[in-house]
């Protein structure tokens, strides 16, 4: 793959509010992308991937770096913080522990400190780490546009390979997580190469399963819920044999592609795997609260 040295663009903006911001999407339109932490957008325009004619930095926009405990307990993650504030954030390890884990499995130290949590949402792979435990945290986006402001949850916002149901003049402004009850337990599972990701949410009540939730990543077209993995959980008494069968049910809701860094078989059972082993950890951890 060739990278131009300098990618080239016409027109170049630093808006300081939402407003401001919002306003230049409608008037750009298609041909223009909003800029953050820039992992993403620099290198896709460096290789040629995207060629905007209008790059929107929101670096000034006052705000959008706060990670935060909003109304009604939910953890509130702006456009700009980046994946080690999240990291950092007292209030994240101690009441949202999923992503503090999930923060530091990607990247290196270098890119979490640039990369921002919504820039991975926006241009979502696959794979994307962040999605997948978003979505077993029942997470939700909330955007502002020409028409005004809207909520979706994560999985309406996922879309499909690099694609959300964001408009062209929309942008994300926060990322809500809601609080997790007592009981909870989670866990989020990785394998490198190629990458296979997944996430728990169980919830212990009286040595049952109330509730459980799990995302896959890697393994179909976007980040995914198995429901009816999910479903064999519900009311019961995890074991060892439980678990295996879940993991056997998330195997059988997948679809994954081959490619030149594993075949769709291997991507499969992967998946099998990293379930189960994400269950027994998150299911674990709900027996130390």
């Amino acid at each position: 793959m060739s990278y131009t040295v300098n990618p080239v663009f016409e027109h170049y903006y630093q808006p300081k509010s939402v407003e401001e911001t919002v306003a230049l999407l409608a008037q750009c339109g298609k041909e223009a992308r909003v800029l953050a932490g820039g992992t993403v957008l620099i290198n896709q325009m460096r290789s040629g991937a995207v060629a905007p004619r209008h790059v929107i930095n929101i670096s000034r926009v006052a705000g959008l770096d706060e990670v935060r405990v909003a109304e009604e307990g939910e953890l509130a993650i702006g456009a700009l913080a980046t994946l080690a504030k999240v990291a950092r954030s007292s209030a994240v390890r101690k009441g949202w522990p999923l992503l503090h884990e999930t923060m530091l499995e990607i990247g290196v130290v270098q890119q979490r400190n640039l990369a921002t949590v919504v820039g991975n949402l926006c241009r979502p792979v696959p794979s994307a780490d962040t999605a997948v435990a978003l979505l077993v945290l029942e997470a939700s986006v909330l955007m502002s546009g020409a028409k005004g402001r809207r909520r979706v949850t994560m999985s309406d916002f996922l879309a499909g390979p690099r694609r959300t149901m964001m408009a062209d003049s929309e942008m994300v402004t926060e990322v809500r997580v809601p609080p997790a009850p007592a009981g909870a337990g989670t866990a989020f599972v990785k394998l490198h190469a190629p990458k296979v990701n997944a996430a728990a949410f169980l919830l212990n009540s009286g040595g049952g399963c109330s509730e459980a939730r799990i995302a896959l990543g890697g393994v179909a077209q976007t980040p995914i819920r198995v429901p009816k993995a999910e479903a064999l959980l519900r009311g019961a008494k995890l074991d060892a044999q439980l678990i295996d069968e879940a993991g056997i049910a998330a195997q059988g809701e997948t679809s994954p592609a081959s490619d030149l860094r594993a075949g769709a078989e291997y991507r499969r059972e992967m998946s099998r795997v990293l379930v189960a082993r994400a269950l027994e950890a998150a299911w674990n951890r709900t027996k130390r609260q």
